[in-house]
C-alpha cells in the first residue's frame, strides 16, 4: 500500500532519480518531471499529496511555478 503520491519537479536528473529511489523505498508512489509545463500537466492529471519543487528550473523560476499551481 502506498503512503502517498509525490511529484518531483527538478531538472537535475541524477537528483530526481535519487529522490525517487529513496521515496519509493519508503513506500511512496513517485513521479518525476523536469520542467514547469510537464509539472502542470502532471498535477492536472492527478493530485499528488506532495510536490518537491526545485526553485531554479531551467525554463522557469520555481517560485513562479508555485504561484501557477
Amino acid at each position: 500500500m502506498s503512503k502517498g503520491e509525490v511529484l518531483i519537479v527538478d531538472d537535475d536528473t541524477e537528483l530526481s532519480r535519487l529522490l525517487k529511489e529513496l521515496l519509493e523505498a519508503e513506500g511512496y508512489q513517485t513521479s518525476t518531471v523536469a520542467d514547469s509545463a510537464s509539472a502542470l500537466d502532471a498535477i492536472g492529471g492527478s493530485e499528488p499529496d506532495l510536490v518537491l519543487l526545485d526553485i531554479v528550473l531551467g525554463d522557469e523560476d520555481g517560485r513562479q511555478l508555485l504561484a501557477d499551481i
